[in-house]
């Protein structure tokens, strides 16, 4: 979604929500600079809500600006279509099981064993993008910007280590290889998915607990 909308779907949430207590942004490393993944990230979801917002004639012509992305998206769209006239509806247990559990299904893809060994295009995290995540800070929100966990044996580990404590709010920290899935990068599992929740939470009661006392803890 950032890559191609910025904050767009952030910015349509709290122009009708009420302003939250706490605003987390939780980015992978690379996404620090956002444009640089901008080749290797699929982006058909981020087009799609782009198209059913208002002004979607502004909208359409965004998409257009570069050819070969638009293609790919409305390939892509054509292909989900035909997939879904030829596939049989969901059966009602998994439907019933989407609207039980909010449209989350189980992590069922296998479980890391070794880092990845593709090159990655160099990231340089941005610190106007990163300034630009701040300005929410305001309204009675806090903000805070930080960065996903690594597996120690990632490659780019040792930069990270080295470009982004200074602009994260988290404590920048590895996790176990087996916390993350083969699917995606940085994909967690259950294992991960409650170590990265139980960091966020820490990090938010240890901020509510300074507030509160006018010292840290």
């Amino acid at each position: 979604m950032t890559i191609f909308n910025g904050t767009m779907v952030l910015d349509r949430y709290l122009s009708q929500n009420q302003s939250p207590k706490f605003l987390i942004f939780l980015y992978s490393p690379e996404d620090f600079d956002p444009l640089s993944q901008r080749q290797i990230v699929g982006m058909y979801e981020a087009m799609t809500w782009r198209v059913g917002q208002p002004n979607r004639l502004i909208n359409l012509a965004a998409l257009l600006r570069r050819p070969d992305e638009f293609f790919y998206w409305a390939g892509f769209g054509w292909r989900l279509a035909l997939e879904r006239v030829r596939n049989r509806p969901a059966s009602n247990d998994i439907l019933q099981f989407r609207t039980a559990h909010q449209g989350q299904y189980p992590i069922d893809a296998p479980t890391a064993t070794e880092c990845e060994t593709m090159v990655r295009p160099p990231s340089v995290p941005n610190r106007e993008w990163v300034a630009g995540l701040r300005s929410y800070n305001r309204d009675g929100t806090t903000v805070f910007v930080d960065s996903t966990p690594m597996a120690p044996c990632d490659p780019k580990l040792s930069y990270f280590q080295q470009t982004l404590p200074a602009l994260v709010d988290n404590r920048f920290q590895t996790i176990p290889i087996t916390a993350f899935t083969t699917e995606g990068r940085m994909h967690v599992n259950a294992i991960g998915s409650a170590l990265l929740s139980n960091m966020v939470a820490d990090q938010v009661l240890q901020h509510m607990s300074v507030d509160s006392t006018g010292r840290k803890p």
